[in-house]
């Protein structure tokens, strides 16, 4: 063989040597230590999986029941709303176990939150029959907030299922908007704007997603996955989709806020803003900002 070809052949195996070896390494590395987060006691978290487990369910989907299923509804299910508000007045974080047990039992309980935000979205339906439209608003926001509360300390799937039951309170609110009075819209203004003073940090819901994956997933699975995703941090693949995701529901909760400004501005005033810009600094101290690009959202003339 000559002499060329056999030193390029044992540089390509070296090659091959090194990159298994270092990838081996790092899949075999002893996972950190996951940190114990105390949790408050009270912890408003029990109260929303008592109130979920108290759940009397309906086999129709509530967007699409009349006034009066929407009242035998939430009727039946008084108990687990008290109990649901009575959460969101404690402070509130997720008990985790680095455990696939713990997953498994977990999945059950996410299922049963995402069907009370249900159950308060339709109390905000049956407000919005009955032309409450400040209650109906309330108990929209209370998703909004609830959303957020119960994926505290959670890992990207409470983070998830958070971002999806706030968006349902922010359609309802939505909804609403238009047929709110100019003291009643300057209320949920004021609600959103303290719901957006708390900042949706993305690294802690992926850090502990991390710990997780490394504590309850074999050697053989990591490998696995690494050579389905062709890299050796198949972990970060998921990472800019669920980045995104946070940041088109910020945005969306700031696109409400211009909204409810608008809103009350047009009554106030007798004629719709022109810009963002007119809203402040009588009804917003400052035109909310697009959490991707970091320039001010754009009033949307359209609604």
């Amino acid at each position: 063989m000559p002499l060329g070809l056999f030193i390029k052949r044992r540089v390509v195996w070296m090659s091959c040597i090194f990159a298994t070896t270092l990838a081996v390494v790092w899949v075999s590395w002893p996972a950190p230590t996951p940190v114990s987060e105390p949790l408050p006691s009270p912890n408003g978290y029990d109260d929303f999986v008592r109130a979920g487990k108290l759940l009397v369910s309906v086999s129709s989907d509530h967007t699409k029941m009349p006034p009066g299923e929407l009242r035998a509804f939430v009727g039946t299910n008084q108990e687990p709303l008290r109990l649901l508000r009575l959460g969101l007045t404690r402070d509130c974080r997720t008990p985790i176990e680095y455990t696939m047990d713990f997953y498994r039992q977990h999945a059950t309980e996410l299922g049963d939150l995402r069907r009370l935000a249900q159950l308060v979205s339709a109390e905000g339906r049956l407000a919005e029959a009955e032309a409450r439209h400040l209650h109906a608003a309330l108990s929209h926001f209370d998703n909004v907030k609830y959303g957020r509360v119960s994926a505290q300390g959670g890992l990207v799937i409470e983070k998830l299922v958070g971002i999806a039951i706030e968006s349902m309170g922010i359609l309802g609110i939505e909804r609403v908007a238009g047929k709110l009075s100019a003291d009643e819209a300057r209320t949920v203004l004021g609600k959103m704007i303290e719901r957006d003073k708390v900042p949706d940090d993305p690294d802690e819901f992926i850090a502990r997603d991390r710990i997780f994956s490394k504590q309850t997933s074999t050697l053989a699975e990591r490998l696995r996955a690494m050579w389905e995703y062709k890299t050796l941090r198949p972990d970060r693949i998921i990472d800019p989709k669920f980045i995104g995701q946070i940041h088109r529901a910020s945005r969306s909760r700031r696109q409400l806020m211009l909204r409810l400004a608008a809103r009350v501005y047009q009554i106030e005033k007798g004629s719709p803003p022109r810009q963002a810009s007119d809203l402040v600094p009588d009804i917003l101290r400052a035109v909310p900002v697009d959490p991707e690009t970091g320039t001010n959202l754009v009033l949307n003339a359209s609604k």
